[in-house]
């Protein structure tokens, strides 16, 4: 009679592991389709165009330039890192967050003054979600076959676009916007 008890209470233990396990796995992926799930909304709005895009998609798109986010920008370059210093206080002290600026290129004119383009991370969205529209648009032609476009806005995107010039040794930082 023992043995009839605790058959059944074996079966009870193994379903209770595995209904916690599956539970357990459950929440890792809701855990995790939740994170691929974050959204970066850009600080301006575009009109017709979407201001927001997946982070994972954002990633990529950093993942792919050449000096990626100011923010986690890595030298061993001396000059380079006390440039960079200057340029995020700078860029903090204007309200400005330099972990939303892109490095598009660095140019060293002389052993005191370093000049990055910087792109700001709403540009690299407005761009995107034009892209993607503009691609969705082209598969639907009209009636008499036009295919609508969108062009893109001309200017500065985001108004933080351009050169940022930062002599070392006064700590000056001079900034020409793109037009």
């Amino acid at each position: 009679m023992c043995h009839v008890k605790t058959a059944p209470m074996n079966k009870i233990v193994t379903i209770l592991i595995l209904t916690i396990c599956i539970g357990c796995s459950q929440k890792d992926r809701n855990k995790n389709s939740n994170q691929t799930k974050e959204i970066y909304t850009s600080n301006r709005t575009f009109g017709q165009i979407k201001n927001q895009i997946l982070k994972t998609e954002l990633d990529s798109i950093i993942k792919a330039l050449p000096y990626g986010l100011l923010e986690e920008y890595k030298t061993t370059n001396l000059k380079e890192i006390d440039a960079v210093k200057v340029l995020k206080e700078e860029l903090r002290t204007r309200g400005l967050r330099p972990n939303e600026f892109l490095i598009y290129e660095i140019k060293k004119h002389n052993d005191s003054v370093i000049a990055f383009h910087l792109d700001h991370i709403d540009g690299y969205v407005y761009y995107h979600n034009l892209k993607k529209l503009n691609l969705e648009l082209s598969k639907n032609p009209t009636s008499d076959g036009m295919i609508e476009e969108i062009p893109p806005i001309t200017g500065n995107i985001s108004g933080h676009d351009g050169w940022y010039i930062i002599n070392i040794n006064s700590k000056n930082l001079e900034i020409f916007l793109n037009q």
